[in-house]
């Protein structure tokens, strides 16, 4: 019977975007056709709590809680004692591949030399460019060898949006497998679609944002807050791990915004309809501009089926800018100016039929989303069925 090793920082109960989005594929494999090897984070969670229905092992502490320059020298000392683990897991399990997903770059050295060790088939699962997003110098000059090697042993490359592939099928002359960010499509007979006079009245419009707070989102992060200034009856309720504090010290503070904190993701999409618009932003001045130019935010799927509306606020060459346009489930304002998002904000919230058109296409788009389609396609792509 074959049995998957999955080998990844992120998997569930870890505390980033990629954990919701594995909870939901490995939803629709057999707990018995994979084990985790993943790393310990704080109390609550490395226990039963959320975790997938399989095995788990432990390859080490996590360096993200505390990542300095130090922990990125470190965790590359971690690499045997990765690997040792690795071939124990193996054995004990009789794995018969190799699934990695990687963040930092110790656990893609590992799962590489695991392969090399075992002959066991490599597959890679990528949700953003890897050698872009290193930081610290140790990173970047060891990340480019390591991405190459890794691309060409695998025997199957998944990556998340198109312009991911095209990069990666390019630079490495390799043909990589499309998985769109999975999700739950809403039951066969929901509630209806609120018309613009139907939603919510509240005593002010709201636009919210929801997610982790980083170079990648700031600067239009910053331009919405100047927006909503402007406005009459309109707030920008903020809804991040990020501390309160941090976000003011960057520049997202004013009368008219709302930091609401962590929330907990089963609350997050009674948040989302809520909304009068929901924000997804892009960085216009950022250190990754390669990653701003091919990403697709994991709380993408979840806007798409929130039945409000959407803003996309991003450079012209972003992939959500040209996602949005082509399945047209966004309104898009791709130059960094707060005076033209102010104009889309007031006609989205005045115009019912603008409402009606984004919700519509936005819910069609999420048929491409479906978690058990994207399953199905990650298990054959793994040679599961």
């Amino acid at each position: 019977m074959s049995k998957i090793l999955f080998i990844s920082h992120c998997a569930p109960p870890a505390p980033f975007g990629p954990s919701t989005l594995f909870r939901r594929l490995f939803k629709y494999f057999s707990p018995d056709s994979y084990v985790v090897m993943t790393s310990k984070y704080g109390p609550g969670e490395t226990d039963n709590n959320g975790r997938l229905p399989c095995k788990y092992y432990y390859a080490g502490e996590s360096i993200f809680r505390n990542y300095t320059r130090w922990s990125s020298v470190r965790e590359w000392l971690d690499v045997v004692g990765m690997v040792a683990r690795g071939l124990s897991v193996i054995k004990k399990e009789k794995i018969t591949a190799l699934l990695t997903h990687p963040t930092s770059g110790n656990f893609l050295l590992a799962s590489y030399i695991l392969h090399r060790l075992t002959g066991l088939p490599l597959y890679v699962y990528i949700l953003d460019l890897y050698t872009a997003s290193q930081t610290y110098r140790i990173r970047k000059l060891m990340s480019a060898p390591i991405e190459k090697a890794v691309m060409k042993a695998s025997k199957k490359v998944f990556v998340m949006s198109e312009t991911l592939k095209d990069h990666y099928d390019g630079k490495y002359n390799i043909d990589t497998a499309l998985l769109r960010h999975p999700v739950e499509l809403p039951s066969d007979n929901p509630a209806p679609v609120l018309k613009n006079a139907e939603k919510k009245i509240h005593k002010k419009k709201t636009v919210v944002f929801t997610g982790m707070i980083y170079e990648a989102q700031m600067d239009a992060l910053r331009n919405l807050a100047a927006a909503v200034k402007g406005m009459q009856g309109v707030e920008l309720h903020i809804y991040s791990q990020r501390t309160t504090a941090k976000l003011l010290s960057l520049g997202l503070s004013g009368a008219d915004v709302v930091h609401h904190g962590f929330v907990e993701a089963s609350k997050m999409p009674g948040v989302q309809r809520e909304a009068d618009v929901l924000f997804l932003p892009m960085a216009f001045e950022s250190p990754y501009p390669e990653i701003i130019r091919t990403a697709s935010p994991g709380k993408l799927p979840e806007y798409l089926i929130s039945r409000t509306p959407v803003l996309v606020h991003a450079p012209q060459d972003a992939y959500i800018a040209w996602y949005a346009r082509k399945y047209g489930w966004g309104f898009v304002v791709d130059k960094p100016d707060p005076g033209l998002l102010r104009e889309a904000l007031s006609g989205i919230m005045r115009d019912g039929a603008l409402r009606d058109r984004l919700i519509e296409n936005a819910l069609n788009t999420a048929r491409l989303h479906e978690a058990s389609k994207v399953a199905d396609a990650l298990k054959k792509g793994l040679g599961l069925i």
